[in-house]
């Protein structure tokens, strides 16, 4: 009898403790989820807050990632996000066709908003051409986006401006494309032709720096008589510079093209000495900036170089043939065996001939009527 009490004594205390334990799980249990209500409510009491405050929010647009100053905008390239309207101006951007045609001016980082402050627009004009330019040397690292002064160079070192700020579209070979106008077109043709019948003349591009800070160049080369004759009655040229003053520029000009056979020959050899360092200086380049890709489907690999094809002339092809022991290579352009360095520049000449084209239609809306360019 005694032992069946003892045995109920237990179980009662061993069911209270139980008892006690549950409670004691329920009330911490109950506790922490108080807690985390009341957390809970302190956010929504912020946001209710912030709404109250701020108002109602908008879709602003941001990028998706960093762009370089000087390149063309792409909707493709931007992404929504959301900031109240009490901090929206007229100057957020909220409609991407807003931005057609324009370039970014400065250097722009995903989440900063997007804003008409940070573009401006490129004008065209109603002559403006897609254009495939060859040159004799090109920068060493140059790429599609980036602007540049075409310039051309007499044996005696005087140094002209042909071409100013332009934006190369992209890098064929040993061509580069830019939208050119109709004077411009003249300009650059007359420079090649120099090119053609004074050894020691040679085309090269120099890169901008900040283009959305640096206004463009003057142009102060000197076109030939018989390519001002002709620019004088081109309909398609609105106005251009005092006939006189270009002919001044151009006795300059010629002047400088004087140079007796003995000196010429060492300038020759010369400039071809500096063309073959450049050309070294730019393989090397391409060659420390190539990326090797794996393939997923389990082909051979190829490379990249990073750039377009075509940056350094017919550096990337040099690059990729290791070879460049021929006197052609050291033109700074492709170039076909046994042919002459003024046949192969005639030729390149009736390549841009032909690569002249017009702009798309779909720009024809965004067509300056009055302006020159930027």
């Amino acid at each position: 009898m005694l032992k069946k009490l003892n045995i109920r004594i237990i179980a009662m205390i061993g069911g209270g403790v139980l008892i006690v334990i549950i409670i004691l799980i329920l009330f911490f249990t109950m506790r922490g989820k108080s807690k985390e209500v009341d957390e809970l409510q302190e956010q929504v009491d912020d946001l209710s807050w912030q709404i109250e405050t701020y108002g109602d929010v908008v879709e602003v647009y941001t990028v998706i990632t960093s762009k370089k100053s000087g390149e063309v905008f792409d909707k493709s390239d931007v992404d929504t996000m959301v900031l109240p309207t009490s901090q929206i101006s007229d100057q957020f951007v909220t409609n991407l066709e807003d931005l057609k045609n324009c370039i970014y001016k400065i250097d722009v980082e995903p989440g900063v908003p997007l804003t008409q402050g940070l573009f401006f627009r490129e004008l065209l004009t109603q002559t403006d051409r897609y254009a495939d330019v060859v040159a004799d040397l090109f920068p060493v690292g140059a790429r599609a986006g980036d602007y540049y002064d075409l310039r051309v160079v007499t044996p005696n070192g005087l140094d002209y401006i042909v071409l100013s700020k332009k934006r190369a579209v992209d890098f064929y070979g040993s061509a580069v494309r830019f939208i050119l106008t109709e004077e411009e077109i003249h300009q650059y043709q007359s420079a090649l032709v120099d090119t053609f019948i004074n050894p020691g003349t040679y085309l090269y591009m120099s890169t901008y720096v900040e283009p959305a800070m640096q206004k463009r160049a003057t142009i102060y080369y000197p076109v030939s008589d018989i390519v001002r004759a002709v620019m004088e009655i081109d309909p398609n040229i609105v106005q251009i510079a005092e006939s006189d003053l270009i002919a001044r520029r151009r006795a300059a000009f010629e002047k400088g093209l004087e140079i007796d056979e003995e000196r010429n020959t060492a300038i020759v050899s010369g400039r071809s000495e500096q063309v073959s360092r450049l050309v070294e200086a730019a393989n090397s380049y391409l060659q420390s900036h190539t990326v090797v890709d794996e393939p997923s489907d389990g082909s051979e690999s190829s490379e990249e170089t990073g750039l377009v094809d075509g940056t350094t002339g017919n550096l990337m092809s040099q690059s990729s043939t290791g070879s460049n022991d021929s006197d052609d290579s050291t033109s700074g352009n492709t170039s076909t065996p046994g042919k002459t360095s003024a046949e192969q520049k005639t030729e390149d000449m009736m390549s841009f001939n032909n690569s002249v084209e017009i702009v798309p239609s779909d720009l024809e809306s965004e067509i300056d009527k009055t302006g020159r360019g930027w």
